[in-house]
């Protein structure tokens, strides 16, 4: 199910939205390399080396990879459009990509739009940690533009954020409801079959 929902939304080709100047570059979904020069058709008629369907990660266990991977890149600088740990940095979905790869589960470089569209929305009762958080920050544009991934769930019910944002780079945001992000607060998610 979230095999087909991402590849509809990639068919159009993914386009990375925000940093100075709009739209920069376009993502090849089956190979997730960028294409820095000028958007242009993808051929999606070979998509056997996609994965088709991304692992659960509804386990203690693999929460745990997800934010042992999170963590490690804490004080890494925002990079607009970077992905990988070599480019110096990264942006919000970008770091959400690589997380998730790096804990293993396996899911196509996206937009943080791209990625809440291909999500099962959850109420906040519902969420785990490793789960995604959409924002909706910018009101001149439609859409999520901003993701983070639920760090910690505490005691009191209070919900810390790791993210990567332009200020800050790869933070976490404790008690992030109580705050700015509280207020731009579009959806929970989870990338699941």
């Amino acid at each position: 199910m979230l095999y087909n929902k991402l590849l509809s939304t990639l068919k159009e080709i993914i386009i990375e939205q925000g940093g100075p100047g709009g739209l920069r570059y376009a993502v090849e979904p089956t190979t997730g390399k960028r294409d820095i020069d000028e958007p242009k058709s993808v051929n999606f008629t070979d998509m056997t080396n996609v994965t088709k369907s991304p692992i659960s990660y509804n386990t203690s266990e693999l929460s745990n990879k997800i934010i042992k991977a999170a963590e490690s890149q804490i004080g890494k600088p925002y990079v607009w459009g970077a992905e990988e740990e070599s480019e110096g940095g990264f942006d919000c979905s970008g770091f959400v990509h690589w997380t998730y790869n790096q804990a293993g589960i396996s899911i196509p470089r996206g937009t943080a739009q791209t990625y809440w569209s291909s999500s099962e929305k959850l109420d906040k009762s519902k969420i785990k940690v490793g789960d995604l958080i959409f924002f909706d920050a910018d009101s001149s544009r439609s859409g999520v533009d901003h993701i983070g991934i639920v760090h910690k769930i505490n005691s009191d019910g209070k919900i810390d954020m790791i993210h990567s944002s332009g200020g800050d780079g790869v933070n976490i945001e404790k008690d992030f409801l109580s705050g700015y992000y509280g207020g731009v607060l579009k959806d929970f998610g989870r990338l699941d079959n």
